[in-house]
């Protein structure tokens, strides 16, 4: 298993479709669907976990270059973390507001999107 992950990490990129996205709009759907409507917090998430996922798509070389595995012999991060983790911890924010529907003041949601704005540009200029 660990030679497929260092054998992907020196390919050229695949762009195949399937993300962990698609679970965070099927939970947007789900709370439309459940509740009749889908709240600020909901829309957030889903439009900050899409950034995340076009960002990787662009920036895909650079990122097989800076995992782990790349450094680790045994490959913990791309084997346990990918296929296990990150399925469970990318839409877990979205699954909690699918079933139970928080809303927070505007200035609140405000903060968290210049918050993510500003962690994403101190990320790019430190590796820069």
């Amino acid at each position: 298993m660990v030679i497929v992950f260092q054998i992907k990490a020196r390919l050229p990129r695949d762009n195949k479709k399937g993300t962990f996205f698609n679970g965070d709009l099927s939970f947007g759907a789900y709370q439309l669907e459940k509740h009749g409507y889908i709240n600020d917090n909901m829309i957030v998430a889903i439009l900050s976990h899409g950034w995340v996922v076009l960002d990787f798509f662009v920036d895909e070389d650079w990122f097989l270059y800076t995992l782990d595995g790349m450094y680790e012999s045994f490959a913990f991060y791309n084997i346990y973390g990918f296929s296990a983790m990150m399925p469970a911890l990318w839409t877990l924010q979205t699954q909690y507001l699918a079933l139970q529907p928080r809303e927070v003041s505007r200035p609140t949601l405000i903060a968290c999107i210049i918050l993510f704005i500003a962690g994403w540009l101190l990320r790019y200029s430190v590796l820069q």
